[in-house]
């Protein structure tokens, strides 16, 4: 089966971490995380990926072409301004003739995607949408169906008091070409707002697929962070890569780590690492490859990079450091602290 994965924005709540890197290649655990869905897809026996892009589409496509693909054949189709869910779709319309699968490309999940092929098979269904459980479903798209599955209403974030479900559209979808007829060519078009209802209204059969498995928006720095939790906790597993335990410590190959320095778990700490003398770490910090932190810094609840230098005495929680940047000694920044690549503080 084909895929088709929407990679156009520009991940504007990330700011400033994707000012200069796509948001597809931001890290989850010192890895890109199209690089953890890439593998995810390639298991399930997904053979051939489109990726659709906008942003910064060159360092997205070296990337995948440095992983070899990940075994599979990869196409890109670039939008020269952004066309929405829709029209990224139909853009890429001459890749797919038969059944094929649709993913956002922020969104952690361990769907089983045989099931749900199975599900959209047996059901005969032009579209098949994954559904997530939320209790406040006021900022998604929330889909009502019947006792079947069989969706019968769309509504785009209802006010509180209009809620009618609470399950919302999770972002991975099972498709007919058919579908590719309700949407014009070159134009910005919402597969939410105006090819749901289409469909609907033609009586088409379109079902949503729901299971008690783990769904995440990675797009914002509080569910980045999240995502980091949820993996130490074990509540979710990324390829290579397993905590054992809630208090587990993930160390790296080459890694140096003081012997007075105190780290409690979990923690993962990258290829490269270096550790100095008294520093407090963790729990929760997540450590990219080549990094140093130096003596008598406190890190709590924080994500660093790859290639980062804390400085002597520097105080951080709940922040995320980007690529290459420089913490100077003393430094102390504010709790959910958020710095780009390349920076200085």
């Amino acid at each position: 089966m084909k895929a088709l994965i929407l990679v156009g924005g520009k991940g504007t709540r990330l700011y400033p971490l994707t000012y200069t890197l796509p948001k597809p290649l931001v890290p989850i655990v010192n890895r890109p995380f199209i690089g953890h869905m890439m593998r995810r897809l390639s298991n399930y026996g997904i053979t051939e990926v489109v990726m659709s892009m906008c942003y910064l589409p060159d360092m997205l496509k070296h990337y995948i072409e440095s992983e070899d693909n990940f075994g599979m054949k990869v196409d890109y189709v670039i939008e020269d301004c952004p066309l929405g869910t829709g029209g990224a779709i139909k853009n890429a319309a001459s890749h797919f003739n038969e059944t094929f699968m649709v993913f956002n490309g922020d969104v952690l999940t361990d769907l089983d995607l045989g099931k749900m092929i199975d599900y959209h098979t047996r059901r005969g269904s032009v579209a098949t949408i994954s559904l997530a459980y939320v209790d406040d479903p006021t900022a998604y798209g929330v889909i009502d169906t019947d006792d079947n599955g069989r969706i019968l209403r769309f509504t785009e974030k209802p006010a509180p008091d209009a809620v009618t479900s609470h399950h919302i559209n999770a972002g991975t979808y099972i498709f007919e070409p058919e579908i590719l007829d309700y949407i014009p060519p070159e134009t910005e078009y919402s597969l939410e707002r105006k090819v749901y209802p289409d469909l609907l209204a033609h009586k088409r059969p379109m079902y949503g697929y729901f299971e008690e498995a783990y769904w995440l928006d990675i797009g914002n720095p509080e569910k980045y962070f999240q995502a980091h939790r949820d993996i130490a906790a074990g509540y979710v597993s990324i390829d290579g890569l397993s905590f054992n335990e809630g208090d587990d410590v993930v160390i790296g190959e080459n890694a140096v780590i003081s012997p007075t320095a105190r780290i409690t778990g979990p923690a993962y700490i990258g290829d490269g690492v270096r550790i100095m003398d008294g520093v407090d770490l963790g729990p929760n910090v997540f450590i990219g490859r080549n990094s140093i932190v130096d003596s008598h810094s406190s890190l709590k609840e924080s994500i660093l990079w790859e290639n980062v230098v804390i400085g002597e005495g520097a105080v951080l929680n709940r922040a995320i450091i980007g690529t290459s940047s420089r913490i100077r000694p003393a430094v102390y920044l504010d709790p959910g602290a958020v710095i780009g690549c390349n920076e200085r503080v």
